[in-house]
């Protein structure tokens, strides 16, 4: 286990959730954290779920019966901490199992105050790694993605255009984990397993609540690195993200989509919200 002595709350922001959160939060209290939020934002009434996890000490279930989205949701269940001096964050989607290793890692690097954020490496339950941070997000990247023309491209050239035609990234830190030890420094990281101290969070002015789901942590990665911090998909440590069990029902394309033109919306891209809109009909 890590040497540094800050506690670490896990938030987790649950919707009709039932099926994989006992294992979700099972998997935060073994690995160590000192204590876990879960923002219920599934419909009043709510349900009795995870009854036994629920009742450990260091579980705290918090909600009011709205939808607030994935931002609005950590918002709500930061506040009810109050002074954020001397606390780490940890935001896990119901559907991520951290372990460990990972927690440890996010522990360490948190330690350096030239760090804003982190997140381990993401790997699905077939084996396949999936994005756990890229470069800062672009209309022809997106495109790119939505036509899967980049699947066609060679490799090269593919990092080559997502880094944004300004240098080639290290493979596998846009479209995957990191594969090496080695951390990868990069415009965003995700929120399936973001580690972020609270003062960081508290400085960068938490989610921006006008994304629903999507893009909010771009968003919010882009304003931590504003403060001249550091945003690092970790090397060598990785768990595991089923994905999507909140968005099947709701649509995860349309939801992908409306998120991109919000941050299209804020920075100005123009070209992006045509493209936002148009994947929207």
């Amino acid at each position: 286990m890590s040497a540094d002595p800050t506690p670490l709350v896990a938030v987790v922001v649950a919707f009709d959730s039932e099926e994989l959160l006992p294992r979700c939060l099972t998997a935060l209290l073994e690995a160590g954290v000192e204590s876990v939020l879960v923002w219920d934002n599934s419909p009043a009434p709510r349900k009795p779920w995870c009854q036994a996890t629920l009742g450990d000490p260091r579980v705290r279930r918090l909600g009011d019966g709205v939808n607030h989205g994935f931002g609005g949701g950590i918002n709500r269940a930061v506040d009810t901490l109050g002074d954020l001096a001397g606390v780490n964050l940890l935001f896990v989607n119901p559907d991520c199992f951290v372990n460990e290793a990972a927690v440890s890692r996010i522990r360490d690097r948190l330690a350096d105050p030239s760090v804003g954020a982190v997140a381990p490496g993401m790997r699905y339950p077939d084996g396949r790694r999936g994005i756990a941070g890229g470069s800062r997000p672009s209309v022809i990247k997106e495109a790119l993605a939505a036509t899967r023309v980049d699947d066609l491209m060679p490799r090269r050239v593919r990092s080559y255009v997502l880094s944004g035609a300004g240098g080639r990234l290290p493979w596998g830190a846009y479209g995957a984990s990191v594969t090496s030890a080695d951390d990868v420094a990069l415009a965003w990281v995700s929120g399936f397993c973001m580690g972020i101290r609270g003062t960081v969070f508290q400085q960068a002015g938490g989610f921006d609540e006008s994304f629903f789901l999507y893009f909010e942590d771009v968003d919010l990665c882009r304003r931590v690195a504003a403060c001249g911090l550091k945003l690092l998909v970790l090397g060598g440590v990785e768990v595991e993200h089923v994905e999507s069990t909140s968005t099947e029902r709701a649509g995860k394309s349309r939801l992908y989509w409306a998120g991109f033109e919000q941050y299209a919306i804020k920075y100005r891209l123009r070209a992006g919200r045509r493209l936002a809109s148009l994947m929207q009909r």
